[in-house]
């Protein structure tokens, strides 16, 4: 893609949108990843969303495209567990061209992340490091995983990120959280889900 690296301060907006509704609703969240080619620079926008512990549903029609920004990506979030692209995720993402980034570990300072660019149908994983600038790899952890088989467990190796922000991004982030992320939650609601199964991106 002939786009330069997402600033770390994008996806510290997003991760600081991903906690509070992690502390307020304990849920998933979601936010389209904007755009703006004159500019050179990536935003977020968040949709209106109801939201679960292991889904979000968004509204699609609500991409956050105006003047100079289109939607490019989508980045989501896997409440305390890990980051991956689930089946869910990679079935939504099939038809959207772009940068898919799943944020894990929200409710810690390390966080885990994983990142894709999907364009034709086509899914590549990309080292988030390759498209995101002033994050850094802080540590590698092992992660124990249910198998297939039932009663199976495999170990997997996961890598966890800081934020390593400039003074200009700390303060414009800041400011962010001061003025916008209170409205930006508004835009959640929790869903109570008392049985079957309930799908991401379905509104």
């Amino acid at each position: 893609m002939s786009v330069p690296k997402i600033k770390g301060i994008v996806i510290a907006k997003a991760f600081a949108f991903f906690r509070e509704v992690f502390t307020q609703h304990r849920s998933e969240s979601y936010v389209t990843l904007l755009y703006n080619k004159e500019r050179g620079e990536f935003d977020i926008h968040v949709p209106k969303q109801e939201v679960t512990y292991s889904s979000v549903s968004y509204d699609r029609g609500d991409n956050g495209a105006r003047e100079g920004w289109r939607p490019i990506g989508t980045i989501h979030s896997h409440c305390d567990f890990s980051a991956f692209h689930s089946g869910v995720d990679t079935g939504d993402e099939a038809s959207f061209d772009g940068i898919h980034i799943t944020l894990g570990n929200v409710n810690r300072d390390e966080f885990s992340m994983v990142s894709s660019v999907v364009f034709s149908d086509n899914r590549r994983q990309h080292d988030p490091n390759d498209l995101i600038e002033n994050v850094r790899q802080s540590a590698v952890t092992d992660v124990e995983e249910k198998g297939h088989v039932a009663g199976t467990t495999y170990m997997r190796r996961e890598n966890l990120f800081r934020l390593d922000l400039t003074p200009e991004q700390s303060d414009e982030f800041c400011r962010w959280c001061d003025e916008v992320l209170p409205e930006a939650m508004k835009s959640v609601s929790k869903k109570f889900v008392s049985t079957g199964y309930y799908l991401r991106g379905d509104a």
